[in-house]
């Protein structure tokens, strides 16, 4: 029909300009940190990072597109008058609610896809990459590395970067008093990690040797290893989330630990919660200029920022165990659905 050939035009037309305006910003962004992070890289390396830095922002910014496109489509028509020529034409709501699922239905698809399997790839790919280009960052590297002590804990320590993103390293010394009489040192020619803002809180070392040298015996015991692991204090924030978000999804469904299912869960919910978004557009995009209250609009688009505090908030519950991880994953979109159905209610019996 004529009316949902246009509205598919312009939701359509609406939400590709707000992709492609926040995927030039997001890229923008992530080139900038790249390149304060990085040195010596060659530019073909620094687009392949570029590239799949920003498919890890695709679900998101694929939700918020829609999201806004559409709550920019219905507040346009709301204005101008064509909402209500179309209704009294004969359209109802469930006839705009079912053209909304029919652009979000194929994006939810999408934004599954992306969640469940092409982001945790793609985080995975992002390391061994880093990784792949160390040899050639590593010759072209001018910097000899840097020194640094964490006081509380008695840890000298010196690093030299080895990827662009610092999850890998190289050439890394350790020295940590064990005790007022000893001393570890810690040698390693590579490392890992999954925490690039506190590298030695958990970290994956290869070829290397570890040192205990007892000041009042003066004896040097060495011991040497290919793989071995090193900790300080527990694992941080960011390094669980690194971690779960590089799993696959596979993986996280077998596992019994509570953090692993949230991860799951979550990333099942995603395209729920676009799904449920746009219908919730149609709504909030729907103004009446004759009441001055075109405002709503903007508001409704900053709508989309709270539901993801809701969400990176009911995840952190979860991840502390104080919601099950189906809550921790389910509330926010059964919120959505919740408000979705009374909202409906009331534009029904304004009808």
């Amino acid at each position: 029909m004529i009316w949902r050939r246009s509205f598919r035009r312009e939701a359509l037309s609406n939400s590709g300009a707000i992709f492609a305006l926040f995927f030039g910003l997001i890229a923008i962004i992530f080139l900038g940190q790249l390149l304060a992070k990085s040195s010596g890289l060659s530019t073909q390396a620094v687009l392949v990072l570029l590239t799949l830095q920003m498919f890890k922002a695709l679900p998101q910014l694929m939700s918020f597109s829609l999201f806004a496109g559409l709550t920019i489509c219905f507040g346009r028509m709301s204005r101008t008058s064509e909402y209500d020529a179309w209704s009294i034409a004969g359209l109802a709501v469930r006839d705009w609610y079912l053209a909304i699922a029919r652009l979000a239905v194929p994006a939810a698809i999408v934004i599954a896809s992306l969640s469940l399997f092409l982001v945790p790839w793609t985080i995975r790919i992002t390391s061994s990459y880093g990784q792949a280009i160390a040899d050639e960052v590593s010759l072209e590297a001018t910097q000899p590395g840097s020194f640094g002590e964490i006081g509380k804990l008695g840890v000298v320590y010196h690093t030299t970067p080895g990827s662009a993103d610092q999850t890998f390293l190289r050439d890394v010394f350790i020295s940590r008093e064990i005790t007022p009489e000893q001393t570890q040192i810690i040698m390693a020619e590579k490392v890992r990690t999954d925490d690039p803002d506190n590298p030695l809180r958990s970290m994956d070392m290869e070829k290397g040797a570890t040192y205990v040298v007892d000041l009042v015996a003066g004896k040097v015991t060495e011991f040497e290893f290919g793989q071995a692991a090193y900790q300080i204090g527990g694992e941080t924030r960011q390094a669980i989330e690194h971690r779960l978000r590089a799993q696959p999804s596979l993986e996280l469904l077998g596992s019994d630990d509570h953090r692993d299912q949230v991860e799951f869960f979550w990333r099942c919910t995603q395209p729920l919660a676009a799904l449920l978004l746009a219908l919730l557009a149609f709504a909030g995009g729907r103004v009446n200029s004759r009441s001055g209250r075109e405002y709503k609009t903007f508001f409704t688009v900053l709508g989309f920022w709270l539901y993801m505090s809701v969400v990176g908030l009911c995840k952190e519950l979860g991840f502390r165990s104080d919601l099950a991880p189906a809550m921790a994953a389910l509330l926010p979109p059964a919120l959505l659905a919740l408000l979705l159905a009374v909202v409906s209610r009331r534009m029904t019996r304004r009808r």
